[in-house]
């Protein structure tokens, strides 16, 4: 393996080895061109962009040379790589696997390279990390799964190198997680993961969850002591953001709960390693779904519409109200993207009218922070939920998965 990254060396070193695989790793082209020739390895998984040796370069040498030209490569490279099928076949290049990387997409190029049962675990969980005000969100639903947890591990320690955090405090929110006894073990390893990850101390540690198997966990486990459980965030929120919650009105609390997390700390961050999502949880929608975008910026509507764009979903977009009312005559949307301060019909509006015509229909907010006053009274109309600009494409992604309750 010939990667630059030592985060990412390292989680490949432990992933390689629960799957039972020796790994060589290389720490850049010179180092990886000498090992490949040294070692005569069955596969070779190389990142496409590297110093002292361009990746291009080791391909060429390697075909050249008897001894090695033969070894399967696995490329690893930016998303908007392109290859030639034909300089692929002819310098036995079986997979070019975009970053970040899926991992059940990487394990499934060894096993067919290596001709050996490699897999990961299916078990369904959806996982999301991020920082905001200093603060390590991680929300995990659906279930546990122990491919993931590994990859939490990695995602953790590349945002605190990222943010220069040490020994943060974490807020874990579990949701919808359907626990047996067997999934103890999982538990364990889940909060060993992030205690190890992070190096924070217990009680600067929060769990936000209905789950009473999971309180009755941590409170069974001295490992633990220190770790509070809570139901609802007003609970924690003082001990976690320094607020004094009363402060705030009950609607403007809910807002502020929104806020704080689901927005992502801006930082300086480079290209992601590895990919918190599966390949095989990119689902096919049986029933076509449609999503209308209401807003007067081409930008907003561009970005939306692209990141949908491998899900099977098709958006519709619309300049300013009018125009959408004029669409609700002959159809009906599974979703709609509304900002609020358009020209003509603005936000308030398109929601007036739908709630006099009866036409129930999801509907997610765009605004700017400074229009908190106008969320809470479009949280009056009963909005599904709402998204700050600018616009981030994986919280556009994670807000469209709580509406339809699936990923995308």
């Amino acid at each position: 393996m010939i990667d630059e990254s030592p985060l990412l060396r390292e989680y490949l070193k432990e992933k390689c080895g629960r799957l039972g695989l020796g790994v060589v790793f290389a720490l850049n082209g010179l180092d990886g061109l000498s090992k490949i020739y040294s070692t005569q390895p069955d596969v070779i998984v190389m990142d496409f962009h590297l110093s002292r040796l361009k990746g291009t370069e080791i391909i060429e040498k390697k075909s050249r040379s008897p001894a090695v030209k033969d070894i399967p490569v696995v490329v690893i490279a930016s998303a908007d790589a392109v290859m030639d099928m034909a300089y692929m076949k002819k310098n036995n290049i079986i997979k070019i696997i975009p970053k970040p990387i899926k991992v059940d997409v990487l394990v499934t190029s060894l096993s067919e390279a290596l001709q050996l049962p490699l897999s990961v675990e299916k078990a369904p969980c959806i996982v999301d990390v991020h920082f905001n005000e200093n603060v390590l969100f991680i929300e995990i639903a659906k279930g546990l799964n122990t491919d993931k947890i590994e990859i939490l591990k990695f995602k953790i320690l590349e945002l605190i190198q990222i943010f220069r955090v040490s020994r943060p405090k974490v807020l874990i929110i579990l949701s919808d997680l359907k626990f047996t006894t067997g999934d103890n073990r999982k538990l364990h390893f889940l909060f060993d993961t992030i205690l190890d990850a992070t190096g924070s101390a217990k009680n600067t540690v929060k769990v936000l969850t209905n789950s009473a198997s999971v309180k009755s966990f941590l409170e069974a486990e001295k490992d633990y002591e220190g770790i509070e459980t809570a139901q609802r965030l007003e609970q924690i929120m003082d001990r976690i953001f320094d607020l004094n919650v009363s402060r705030f009105v009950p609607e403007g609390k809910s807002v502020l709960k929104q806020d704080l997390v689901s927005a992502k700390q801006s930082g300086e961050q480079g290209e992601s390693g590895l990919e918190l999502k599966f390949h095989s949880e990119i689902e096919v929608n049986e029933k076509p779904v449609d999503i209308a975008v209401v807003d007067d910026d081409e930008f907003i509507q561009e970005l939306i519409e692209s990141a949908f764009a491998e899900t099977g979903v098709t958006v519709y977009k619309y300049n300013n109200g009018t125009e959408f009312i004029l669409a609700c005559e002959k159809k009906r949307f599974d979703l709609v993207f509304l900002d609020i301060l358009m020209p003509g019909i603005d936000g308030f509006g398109v929601m007036d009218y739908l709630q006099k015509k009866g036409m129930r229909m999801p509907i997610i907010i765009l605004s700017t922070v400074s229009q908190r006053n106008t969320i809470i009274k479009a949280i009056s109309f009963g909005v599904n939920s709402y998204l700050i600009k600018p616009l981030d494409v994986d919280l556009i992604l994670k807000k469209t998965q709580g509406v339809f309750g699936r990923n995308f």
